[in-house]
């Protein structure tokens, strides 16, 4: 993905939507009028956000428009352009019959994701039904509007009136059991439909971006903006391959490990540092780590569940050392966590990596820089100590990890010479 096309249905909600885009580092603009040209953007990194101005419009010329506007920019053909939808937060306007027509004319996603919350502005849904500050939409001011009121605070009855498409919903909880949640959203990609998802804060819609993006298909988000960035970011993150490799064997560590595994949808591997000069041993474990990068496009490795004697444990930062450089190359990988300070070290050492800018801090005492000597110049790198941070940490690490290295291939700018 290297271009964001984002299609609105008025300016402000555009403008309010591309700075969402801005915040996480890519180059946004408002493209005024529907009429105006922008085939000719798509090719470069970017986000467009596409004034259609059909909030106000009759239903069906609503959705010639759309669907002249999706002809004229190519995006149809063009299999690194996402797509969004962006749709008023208050849910007025021709919502479903505008998405239907983008599921009609699309080759690609089937898929319309609909999270119509913004918590930052009041905006909840919970049970499927849109809340403005804990009000039901359809009993405020807004939703009794004569020019273009509400008659329910259900998205799915909203969207039955506008759609010939099936609409399903995911409501409170559904994401609790992941492997379920997968298994149910499988049956939703292979049709055309909606499926409105619930969501009551911004680490709800967070949740929610990294569930889908973690499917190997694509959707189309329909939202107020905040699930579409979220979405891309967490989509982008996956065209990184990070690889966490921890030596750390402290509780703290094993619970940031566990908390980690739970959000990414990943399982991290059991390594016995010893046993890694076995060629059958360590093979097994480099497959279990390429299926994970293919798959989710994080891997990692961890000592703490294993038995080790002191000596070994002496032992294991060389041992994971020597490993990780074989991975890095065999892998590509343009990402790598380290915690534990002496495998941190020692992981460094072995890369030839003598230097490193440092560019933000992740989490209390995890530091996110760039290698700026040797073969691997330009390798994200975060490196922690074992026994500080907050449960949440090696999380964040990662997902600063894919969003260095996405931005580092969407921009072009990744220097690493030797597997980049």
């Amino acid at each position: 993905m290297r271009h964001v096309l984002c299609i609105a249905d008025d300016l402000t909600g555009s403008n309010a939507t591309a700075i969402l885009f801005r915040n996480l580092g890519w180059k946004a603009s408002t493209v005024v009028e529907w009429f105006t040209p922008i085939s000719q953007r798509l090719g470069n990194p970017g986000v467009t956000v596409w004034n259609a101005g059909t909030r106000r419009l009759p239903r069906q010329e609503a959705v010639e428009r759309i669907k002249t506007m999706v002809g004229q920019s190519g995006v149809i053909t063009n299999p690194d352009v996402q797509l969004c939808k962006r749709i008023d937060s208050t849910f007025r306007g021709n919502v479903g019959a505008e998405t239907q027509a983008l599921l009609e004319v699309l080759t690609g996603p089937r898929l319309a994701v609909v999270v119509g919350a913004y918590p930052a502005s009041g905006r909840t849904v919970v049970g499927g039904n849109l809340f403005l500050h804990g009000v039901p939409i359809d009993e405020t001011e807004i939703g009794k509007d004569p020019q273009g009121g509400l008659v329910s605070s259900s998205l799915k009855q909203l969207l039955a009136l506008q759609t010939s498409l099936p609409v399903y919903e995911m409501t409170k909880g559904w994401l609790d059991d992941f492997v379920r949640a997968e298994r149910q959203v499988q049956r939703y990609l292979n049709q055309r439909c909606f499926l409105v998802c619930d969501a009551q804060s911004d680490e709800d819609i967070q949740r929610t971006a990294q569930f889908f993006a973690s499917l190997a298909e694509p959707i189309l988000p329909v939202d107020p903006g905040p699930f579409s960035a979220a979405y891309v970011a967490a989509r982008q993150r996956r065209s990184g391959r990070v690889l966490v490799v921890s030596g750390s064997r402290s509780k703290l560590t094993t619970d940031q490990l566990d908390h980690a595994e739970q959000e990414l949808g990943v399982k991290w591997t059991d390594v016995h540092p010893m046993q890694l000069n076995d060629p059958l041993y360590a093979q097994e474990v480099s497959y279990q780590l390429a299926e994970s990068i293919t798959s989710r496009g994080v891997a990692g490795m961890r000592t703490d569940r294993v038995r080790l004697s002191s000596d070994e444990q002496q032992q294991t930062p060389s041992m994971l050392a020597n490993y990780t450089k074989q991975l890095v190359d065999n892998l590509e990988i343009t990402g790598l966590y380290l915690t534990g300070g002496e495998v941190a070290r020692a992981v460094l050492t072995a890369l030839s990596v003598t230097e490193l800018e440092p560019l933000s801090e992740t989490c209390p005492l995890g530091v996110l820089c760039h290698a700026i000597s040797g073969p691997y110049e330009g390798l994200p790198v975060v490196t922690k100590g074992g026994s500080v941070g907050q449960v949440s940490s090696i999380y964040d690490s990662v997902c600063a990890l894919q969003m260095q290295a996405a931005f580092n291939l969407r921009e072009g700018t990744k220097k690493c010479t030797n597997h980049c």
